[in-house]
């Protein structure tokens, strides 16, 4: 393929639309070199599974959680309809509340591994419509202050 340098002939377009054209070399025959439209790489891009926006709304935090305070959250990213409120609703159990944001059969939650002792457990679930459970146990036992920094990420389906 030849360099252009002729900025006379070939102005720099700062706006690329998708009636566009792209030279490049037809991947069958590397001896042609073809126009491509822009909008038909990025149906052929799209076909592969590439560059396809997630069909679910997320909810990403890092979670603290001491002594009989609420959770605070440091929220990361939020694409759900509002914020969740977190509170705390006794010894190592809390609510993430956010009414009507995650129906049944369309909610998966994720926790990450930080927390204040490594011998503890974290579940981490819908348990509603309105609200997402975290329970936290040592040993045989709940616990307070166990969320430390503790990732969580809350995708809801359509």
């Amino acid at each position: 393929m030849g360099r252009i340098k002729n900025e006379e002939l070939y102005i720099l377009d700062q706006a690329v639309s998708g009636n566009d054209r792209l030279i490049g070399s037809d991947g069958d025959d590397l001896k042609k070199t073809k126009n491509f439209s822009v909008d038909d790489l990025l149906s052929y891009i799209q076909a592969q599974g590439f560059g396809v926006a997630p069909t679910y709304t997320e909810y990403v935090a890092n979670i603290t959680q001491s002594s009989t305070s609420a959770p605070t959250a440091v929220v990361l990213g939020n694409g759900l309809s509002g914020a969740i409120v977190w509170t705390r609703s006794g010894v190592g159990s809390y609510k993430g509340t956010l009414i009507g944001e995650f129906p049944v059969d369309k909610v998966a939650v994720t926790l990450g591994g930080n927390r204040t002792f490594p011998e503890t457990t974290i579940r981490a679930y819908r348990s509603s419509d309105d609200e997402i459970s975290i329970i936290t146990n040592f040993q045989s036992g709940a616990l307070d202050g166990v969320l430390n920094n503790t990732s969580i990420i809350i995708r809801v389906y359509p």
